[in-house]
């Protein structure tokens, strides 16, 4: 599994937790990315609020390559759960696989 991420700061963040995560480089995602996903189970597109449909497209972008994703809304930006409201990443996880299917 891994987990997309706005900026490269959140996905150390996650990736230090054991998690695994990569950042979109100026919040943007090409299109052309979308096959390097290929061999991943599930990718989570947990984008900060706000940035919902931006998940969506990239979650669909990915099902348009045969990659399994679920778009995740979050209340608050990925990191700020854990470092602000002290969530566990077993808490973080089972929030992920909540995600909207696309």
């Amino acid at each position: 599994n891994l987990i997309v991420v706005m900026g490269e700061n959140k996905a150390e963040l996650l990736n230090s937790y054991g998690l695994r995560a990569i950042g979109l480089p100026g919040n943007s995602f090409k299109r052309q990315w979308a096959k390097l996903f290929k061999k991943i189970n599930t990718v989570y597109v947990a984008l900060d609020p706000g940035r919902e449909r931006q998940a969506e497209m990239i979650a669909g972008e990915l099902k348009g390559h045969g990659v399994s994703s679920l778009a995740c809304l979050l209340p608050c930006p990925i990191d700020e759960m854990i470092t602000r409201y002290n969530g566990t990443i077993d808490e973080l996880r089972l929030f992920l696989a909540q995600g909207k299917k696309v």
